[in-house]
This record gives structure tokens, C-alpha cells and sequence, in this order.
């Protein structure tokens, strides 16, 4: 017997992204006035996040150099790169980088994956994934980054999905 559920098309809902969905409002709550001065603010620094980014993108830069050239504390070194990665994934969503969120995710997953020093092919999965949030921030993709940005996350996705096959150790 076939489950009826087979043959409905599925259906994606996508939830707005606004302050207002994430706090409660009203008694013990924040009130309007105060909702509508922060998204302001926040909106107001979006400039600055981008001049942060780039900051941040080079401190990633460096921190990964210094993981991927045999540091004598590895597990030091993945951790600079773990904390700079998951520092930008969660400012991302907020500026209205939500791919930046999705690469900085999979980057710190794939960090948490390698035990010692990185092999070649991991050091080139994490480059790839720095590499990625170089473009989104050059090409300005904000959101999902709509096909391209899709299609950058379906690329990265594929180097990990080879790299883990290649190395069981290794699952991100």
C-alpha cells in the first residue's frame, strides 16, 4: 500500500526574519517603540558589518594559515579558526547574510571533524569554505544568495561529502 503523503508536493514555508518573530511583545514583553528603535539600529549598522566582515575574513585568513602550517598546538590553532568561523556565522543572519550563516556552519562542522593537523585535502576543504565567504561578501549576497549562492553551498557540500568518503575520520 502506498502512504498518500507520496504523492502531495511538499511545501516550504519561509519564516521572515524580523525581531519581531523572536521576542514577546506586550506585557513582560518589549513594546513596539522599542522593537521598531532596534531594528533601526540594526539596520543602521549594516555598513559596519561589512567593514567587520572584512575584518573578520582576514582574521580568518590568518588563523587558518596558522592551522594549516603544523603549529605545535593543533588543537589551539583549530580553535582560533573555529572561534573567528563561528563568530561570522552568527553575525551573518543578522546583517541579512544568511549564507554566511550556512558556510560559517558547515566551515565549523568540518573544523570539528579533523583531529590533528589537517591533511591536504581537508586544508584545501577549509580554504574552499573561506574562499566562499570571499565571494558572498564581494558579490554582495545577501539572504540565501538566491541560485548562486545555492550553488555555492552545493559545491562545498560535494568537496566534504568527497573528502569524508576519502577519509572516514573526517564527516562534516
Amino acid at each position: 500500500m502506498g502512504d498518500s503523503s507520496d504523492d502531495q508536493d511538499a511545501t516550504f514555508i519561509k519564516p521572515p526574519d524580523t525581531l519581531t518573530t523572536k521576542v514577546r511583545m506586550g506585557s513582560g514583553g518589549v513594546d513596539m517603540a522599542t522593537l521598531e528603535k532596534a531594528e533601526a539600529m540594526i539596520a543602521n549598522l549594516q555598513g559596519d558589518y561589512l567593514e567587520w566582515a572584512a575584518e573578520d575574513l582576514a582574521n580568518l585568513d590568518q588563523a587558518l594559515a596558522h592551522y594549516m602550517s603544523n603549529p605545535e598546538d593543533v588543537a589551539a590553532a583549530n580553535a582560533e579558526v573555529f572561534r573567528v568561523a563561528h563568530d561570522m556565522k552568527g553575525q551573518g543572519g543578522s546583517f541579512g547574510y544568511g549564507l554566511v550563516t550556512e558556510v560559517g556552519d558547515r566551515l565549523c562542522r568540518l573544523l570539528d571533524s579533523i583531529k590533528g593537523p589537517p591533511t591536504e585535502a581537508q586544508a584545501k576543504a577549509l580554504t574552499l569554505h573561506l574562499e566562499a565567504m570571499r565571494i558572498i561578501f564581494a558579490q554582495r549576497m545577501e539572504g540565501d544568495g538566491g541560485s548562486a549562492g545555492q550553488a555555492l553551498v552545493a559545491g562545498l557540500e560535494q568537496v566534504v561529502r568527497k573528502l569524508s568518503s576519502r577519509d572516514p575520520e573526517t564527516r562534516a
